[in-house]
């Protein structure tokens, strides 16, 4: 008898839920999570109470993420966030800061910096993950990325040699 992850149990639910095209939204999720009998009903909260404070909880991040602010660098406009994850806090424990906070010294600055590559790595092995598997049924993708990447990293180092 094979026990079934966690996991295993949602993707194969989500998989059930999805329509002919491959397409899922958080709404047919939610409705059919409504039956108490459905395996994915004990993933949310029913409890209306703790429920609205988590949901505001969100919107406070939500609001946190829409504050930005354009920085011109080498005559290039970006917009960027004005909080980003306070290095001081543990992984598991909540915190921004503010980039023109005063607080922030030269170590917690590369901190933030460090952070800052490691989610662009994210992107690129989630983005080499997702074409890997998309490349299964349309061979080259790997390969665009791959050039698409290398393009990247060229157009960098000219800049910087500029």
């Amino acid at each position: 008898m094979q026990i079934k992850t966690k996991k295993a149990v949602v993707v194969a639910e989500l998989e059930k839920l999805r329509d002919k095209s491959g397409r899922l939204t958080a709404e047919q999720v939610y409705q059919a999570a409504k039956n108490k009998r459905h395996p994915l009903h004990k993933e949310f909260i029913w409890d209306d109470k703790k429920a609205a404070y988590l949901q505001r909880i969100e919107r406070a991040n939500e609001l946190i993420r829409y504050a930005t602010q354009i920085v011109i660098t080498r005559n290039i406009k970006i917009d960027v966030p004005c909080y980003v994850r306070d290095p001081s806090k543990a992984g598991n424990e909540a915190g921004m800061i503010s980039l023109t906070s005063a607080d922030l010294d030269k170590q917690q600055s590369e901190k933030i910096m460090l952070a800052e590559l490691d989610r662009c790595e994210y992107a690129i092995v989630r983005a080499r993950g997702v074409v890997g598997f998309l490349d299964k049924s349309h061979p080259g993708l790997s390969i665009k990325l791959e050039e698409m990447l290398a393009a990247i990293i060229y157009a960098k180092s000219m800049l910087q040699a500029a």
